[in-house]
């Protein structure tokens, strides 16, 4: 990984300290999961573990009515068995349309290190995911999330990947 990306996956870890002050009555996240990579394409599936955080302070969470919760940071990390990783930081939704249940939206950048897994064209990737999440306590969570990682057409080849999850999450303090 050179010198840039590190700088700035470094910046996406450390730019969430300066929203503190934002809100501090949500808490954090940490969600930890299990699911298969490659999974809509077929050609070369794998185990695939996840685990994100989801930083307490967020934007706008007072604007929009009831079910919005605002605007936050998060980081990330993918693992699958055949070597490849991933880590990335995203902005998320916070949307909560009832009680127990939390839809959090989410997109971002991030680097890919391939090892023995597929070819997704270069390090620098876009990262996307859609997460559904019920309460089964005021602090758990189970889940499922669906991520899709492509470089946008900015490497020489354009493949993608298809990652589905299911997730544990409990809320950190």
């Amino acid at each position: 990984m050179n010198k840039g990306c590190i700088h700035l996956l470094l910046a996406l870890i450390l730019v969430p300290g300066l929203w503190l002050p934002v809100s501090a009555e949500e808490s954090g996240h940490l969600t930890l999961g299990a699911g298969v990579f490659e999974a809509l394409q077929g050609n070369n599936r794998a185990a695939e573990g996840y685990m994100a955080y989801r930083f307490s302070p967020r934007l706008f969470g007072d604007r929009f009515g009831s079910a919005f919760h605002g605007i936050g940071p998060m980081v990330g990390l993918n693992a699958n068995t055949d070597g490849g990783v991933f880590g990335y930081g995203d902005l998320f939704l916070d949307i909560r349309p009832t009680e127990n249940t939390v839809i959090w939206p989410s997109a971002g950048i991030g680097g890919y290190r391939q090892g023995d897994s597929i070819s997704l064209g270069g390090v620098f990737q876009f990262h996307a995911e859609v997460f559904l999440g019920y309460r089964v306590t005021d602090s758990q969570m189970l889940g499922l999330s669906y991520q899709h990682i492509s470089n946008g057409g900015i490497h020489a080849s354009n493949p993608t990947a298809d990652s589905f999850y299911l997730t544990y999450t409990l809320a950190l303090w």
